[in-house]
């Protein structure tokens, strides 16, 4: 999955955690499957497109019950049935179809570490971790499992591993908008919002509308003591979420 995106609270030391992804990421490679079961993953997909979920979790189910033999391809479907199940917040359901995933397909580093964002959902850090690394032994150039492991440290308010985790992520993807975030509220979170900055800069670069890192960006100023950098992040963020904003300028006449 996406993985999960967060808005910072100063103050009360409060991450609010937020879903960062907008549907099933259905990223599962189905090449080389039998043409039938390639139909019904096509069937499935679409069904998610669609946002008929349930149609596409009945969908997948059928190819668990027509190939029962067929181990990579039954893994598949679990790992997208996980991946809905995410989606709609049933994490529980969603560990369990991952499980089932990784019983048939034992090497299977995505679903490994979607089984560990699923635990950090949970509140089970230790089960979250303890897959994530397991998807990293796998595949060590995974940086959504290295993003993953840190907001699961920065859940156990582990800060200094979290921000290792991020550093590591960015490093494998220079792409990745939500880790370089992550990393600066992980830095003004430890006391560090001078460093942050920079952090938060090179994540609004690459998605300058995401209306989050412009919030994070003005609670790392206020952190500074910069209210004028957080009301210029405010005047921006009145064009991308209104009610953000709002939120925003409360704490700004707080500070």
């Amino acid at each position: 999955m996406a993985g999960t995106k967060i808005f910072m609270r100063l103050g009360l030391a409060l991450i609010i955690f937020i879903s960062a992804f907008n549907a099933p990421a259905q990223e599962a490679n189905t090449s080389g499957l039998r043409e039938e079961a390639r139909s019904l993953f096509q069937l499935g997909r679409q069904a998610v497109k669609e946002k008929q979920y349930a149609d596409a979790i009945r969908t997948y189910g059928r190819v668990i019950s027509q190939f029962p033999n067929d181990s990579k391809t039954v893994a598949l479907a679990h790992f997208n049935v996980g991946e809905i199940q995410m989606h709609l917040g049933r994490y529980e359901q969603a560990v369990t179809s991952f499980q089932h995933a990784i019983v048939l397909q034992p090497r299977f580093a995505a679903a490994f570490n979607n089984l560990g964002e699923s635990f950090g959902h949970l509140g089970q850090y230790d089960r979250a971790l303890a897959a994530l690394n397991e998807a990293l032994i796998l595949k060590p150039e995974m940086a959504e499992a290295q993003y993953n492991l840190g907001v699961t440290f920065y859940q156990m308010k582990r800060y200094k591993e979290a921000e290792s985790a991020y550093r590591r992520a960015v490093r494998l993807r220079k792409d990745y908008a939500m880790a370089y975030d992550a990393l600066a509220v992980a830095l003004t979170t430890s006391g560090r919002a001078s460093e942050a900055i920079a952090f938060h800069q090179k994540a609004l670069s690459l998605l300058p509308a995401d209306a989050s890192y412009h919030y994070n960006l003005a609670l790392s100023y206020l952190a500074m003591g910069h209210r004028k950098g957080a009301l210029e992040q405010h005047t921006k963020l009145l064009e991308l979420d209104r009610e953000a904003a709002a939120r925003l300028r409360k704490i700004i006449d707080r500070d």
